[in-house]
């Protein structure tokens, strides 16, 4: 059975402290884990600058830098994520190519299966595991026309 911690230990029960001051806390500390599930939030857009992406969303697509023809994805932030933390990367624009690039020894790298580097698809998705300072490949979705979330 759950143990719950006594509610007074939770918030200070002095008059000083109002409920209002809680609710920020609770909501920006408390559920952004959560945000970062599947669902939790919608679907990120973020373009690449410095050959490295910044995202805080489970579902994220991904464009060039300044919508250049083609770009390189080579590291990807641990800023807005958590470890354990899942990502599904799709391309944002099938005109514009986005190519992650594997790497075993750059810090925040992509760690691929194969160890090739892959093309993002606008139909179909490359799932990511942040693995401490590394982001691993667990799933390479080949279907295609399948809708992006």
């Amino acid at each position: 059975m759950a143990e719950f911690v006594n509610k007074e230990t939770l918030f200070d029960p002095s008059e000083s402290f109002k409920a209002s001051q809680a609710m920020p806390l609770m909501r920006d500390g408390f559920f952004e884990p959560v945000r970062q599930l599947d669902g939790g939030k919608p679907t990120e857009d973020v373009a690449i600058q410095d050959n490295s992406i910044a995202p805080s969303a489970a579902d994220v697509r991904v464009d060039t830098e300044e919508e250049a023809p083609a770009d390189d994805l080579q590291t990807i932030s641990l800023l807005n994520t958590n470890n354990g933390m899942h990502v599904r990367l799709w391309a944002k624009d099938d005109t514009r190519t986005v190519t992650l690039k594997h790497s075993t020894e750059q810090l925040y790298g992509i760690r691929l299966a194969g160890e090739t580097d892959k093309q993002l698809s606008t139909t179909s998705y490359i799932e990511l595991k942040r693995d401490g300072d590394y982001w691993n490949e667990i799933v390479s979705d080949s279907v295609t026309n399948q809708s992006v979330p």
